[in-house]
């Protein structure tokens, strides 16, 4: 189940993007600095989160995927792709 977290990435990257357009567009350099730093932590965080998730979304596939045949991880990123594509 790598799928979820080909998204999850994918999504990190696109606020990454977002973050450093909304950053550019405040004048003061400092305001801008603080936001930009602020905004690493915040997707620093949300990558070691992500992280823990993914483990514990590998367990869980170990666990599902004998009863169902779809992983968790698999049926979260079917999940997230339906709400992207929307």
């Amino acid at each position: 189940g790598e799928g979820g977290w080909e998204v999850l990435l994918a999504m990190a990257g696109r606020m990454r993007k977002r973050f450093r357009s909304t950053a550019a567009k405040i004048a003061k350099p400092s305001v801008a600095a603080v936001v930009s730093s602020l905004m690493q932590a915040l997707v620093a965080s949300g990558e070691a989160r992500c992280l823990r998730l993914h483990q514990q979304l590998g367990a869980a596939c170990n666990v599902t995927s004998q009863g169902n045949g779809m992983t968790a991880a698999e049926q979260v990123s079917l999940e997230q792709a339906g709400e992207a594509s929307v």
